[in-house]
């Protein structure tokens, strides 16, 4: 357990300690081997994790089990997909897979609304992580929608 809080103070900083010890006291430690499924397109996600360590891959799926990579989810990172499908109690359009073996603290999306009213640093960090990967998406658009494929593949 230690160690739990030694990686969350050093991955995720700008958390207060009172978010820490809520997080650690009601969070889930899971380790995923390199290839293993996270999150399955259209299942409904039931908790938001924040990557320890490893990495993860998202992608986008649809039911012909056609896939667009999105990111990867790094140590600090969580997924902001999974955040807004699980607070909405709607299935998942994603499809994550650990690049490689992944440590994760998983958090259920039935404390979110409680983490959000009561801890700033949560609510900063959930708004930070939509932003990002916000960015991220609309960067991709535009390399596919105003650049040519030789500029995209250099």
């Amino acid at each position: 357990m230690e160690q739990s809080i030694e990686i969350l103070k050093q991955k995720f900083p700008d958390f207060e300690p009172e978010l820490r010890d809520y997080i650690i006291e009601h969070g889930t430690l899971k380790t995923f081997a390199e290839g293993e499924t996270l999150i399955r397109h259209g299942q409904f996600v039931r908790s938001s994790m924040l990557v320890l360590e490893g990495q993860i891959k998202v992608y986008r799926a649809d039911d012909e089990g056609n896939e667009i990579f999105l990111y990867f989810l790094d140590p600090g990172d969580s997924c902001a997909i999974s955040m807004v499908c699980g607070g909405q109690n709607e299935p998942g359009y994603l499809h994550a897979v650990a690049a490689e073996e992944t440590l994760v603290l998983s958090i259920s999306l039935e404390r979110m609304p409680e983490m959000m009213a009561n801890y700033k640093s949560w609510y900063a960090f959930v708004l930070t992580t939509y932003r990002n990967r916000f960015e991220e998406l609309l960067e991709m658009l535009e390399n596919v929608a105003f650049r040519s494929m030789d500029e995209r593949l250099e």
